[in-house]
C-alpha cells in the first residue's frame, strides 16, 4: 500500500503524486507486456507472478474444471502474467482479443476491484453482436474454451457505487484498506487479468509478502 499512502504526501517533484498515480493506466506482473509490440517480452528479466495471486487464478481454474468439465485446456494451468488496467470514471477499453499467449486454450481470470463496470463480450469476429454484463468489485469473468478468443470491452465504468464486502467484496471480508486506497477505489476501477503466458510469446492482442517484477505505464 504504499503507493497509495505516498499520493497523501508533497512529492519531491513539481507534479504531486496524487497525479501521477490518477494517470497510473496499467501495470505487468511476470513476463514484461510491450504495448507497442503488442506481445511479451522474453529478453527482459522479470520475476515470477506474485503468490497469492498465482494461487487465486490456479485454484478458479481448477475449481471451475472440477465442477463443469467446460474449461478445456492442452496441459495443467499455471499463470504465469498478469496484466493491471486502471480505469478513471471516464475511461473505457475497446474491442479486442487477449490472443499474445502462446496457447490460447488456457483460460484468462479477470477480477474486478472499485467501481462498477459494463463488460462486453462478443463473438470471434467484430461481427457479432456483445452481450453487455455489470461486473462489480470482487467478481471475477474467466475467459475461456470459445469466449477466450472473442472480442471484450469495458465501455461504461460507473463512480462512487457501493462495494460488497469492502475491496474483495463477498466471502471472507478482507482487512479495510487505507483511507488512500478506499478514496481511488470510489473513482476508480482496477481490472487484473490472469493468464498463463509460456516463455517466448511474442505478438498478438492484449488488455490492455512477495513482489513480482512490475513494468508501469501512464
Amino acid at each position: 500500500q504504499g503507493c497509495w499512502s505516498a499520493a497523501d504526501h508533497p512529492a519531491a517533484s513539481q507534479t504531486p503524486a496524487q497525479v501521477l498515480l490518477d494517470r497510473l493506466r496499467w501495470v505487468s506482473l511476470g513476463p514484461q507486456y510491450d504495448w507497442t509490440r503488442r506481445g511479451y517480452r522474453d529478453d527482459v528479466p522479470c520475476r515470477g507472478l506474485p503468490r497469492r495471486l498465482k494461487e487465486l487464478a490456479d485454484a478458479l481454474v481448477r475449481d471451475l474444471r472440477g465442477a463443469s468439465g467446460r474449461v478445456q485446456a492442452s496441459g495443467g494451468y499455471s499463470a504465469d502474467a498478469a496484466l493491471l488496467n486502471f480505469y478513471g470514471s471516464k475511461d473505457t477499453l475497446g474491442g479486442h482479443k487477449d490472443d499474445a499467449e502462446l496457447d490460447l486454450s488456457q483460460p484468462l481470470v479477470s477480477v474486478s476491484l472499485g467501481c462498477d463496470a459494463v463488460f462486453l463480450l462478443g463473438g470471434t469476429t467484430k461481427g457479432v453482436r456483445p452481450t453487455a454484463m455489470l461486473v462489480r468489485s470482487g467478481d471475477v469473468v474467466v475467459l475461456s474454451g470459445r469466449s477466450r478468443s472473442c472480442f471484450h470491452g469495458v465501455p461504461r465504468i460507473f463512480s462512487k457505487t457501493p462495494r460488497r464486502g469492502g475491496v474483495a467484496g463477498g466471502g471472507k471480508r478482507s482487512p479495510s484498506p487505507s483511507p488512500s486506497l478506499r478514496g481511488y477505489l470510489d473513482e476508480h476501477r482496477i481490472n487484473v487479468s490472469v493468464r498463463m503466458v509460456g516463455r517466448g510469446a511474442a505478438g498478438g492482442g492484449g488488455g490492455g509478502e512477495e513482489d513480482g517484477g512490475a513494468g508501469v505505464g501512464a
